[in-house]
């Protein structure tokens, strides 16, 4: 009787220990709908940087992840003028990774459109955030596949 209660108990353990999701585990992606097209320039950077490690799903219960974010962007004459000079930046993003439940979080980060070299001749905005966010997460994927 212990003997079976013994093994019914570690049963019960192996049952009910699930290990966390990671970054390793993460094929398929489900973006979400993003305030000024965001979602839009991150879709494109996914298939420009990282088409042959990760999918874009059209319907949430496919993903294996979702990735969400919120971005700013400065509207006026004091944006026009610090894009010009580079002071600061004009649109931010930051971008989130969930699993597919939406309650763990699997990897975060921000990033600008500033750019302190030839500030006139480059296009920045929202595309740049996606570009830059993508470099981020395509570089922390990477790192996760090496562990």
């Amino acid at each position: 009787m212990i003997k079976f209660g013994a093994a019914l108990l570690f049963l019960t353990s192996v049952l009910c220990a699930q290990n966390p999701p990671s970054l390793r585990a993460v094929h398929k992606v489900f973006v979400d709908p993003m305030a000024h097209d965001l979602d839009k320039y991150i879709r494109e950077e996914i298939i420009k940087q990282m088409k042959e490690r990760v999918a874009i799903v059209v319907n949430k219960d496919d993903a294996d992840a979702i990735l969400t974010g919120i971005d700013e962007e400065e509207t006026g004459a004091g944006a026009k003028t610090s894009r010009y000079l580079g002071l600061h930046d004009v649109a931010k993003g930051t971008l989130s990774l969930l699993d597919k439940e939406g309650k763990i979080l699997l990897w975060s980060d921000d990033a600008g459109d500033k750019s302190t070299i030839f500030t006139a001749l480059k296009k920045g905005g929202q595309r740049k955030v996606a570009k830059r966010l993508m470099g981020k997460f395509r570089k922390a994927m990477m790192k996760a596949d090496y562990k």
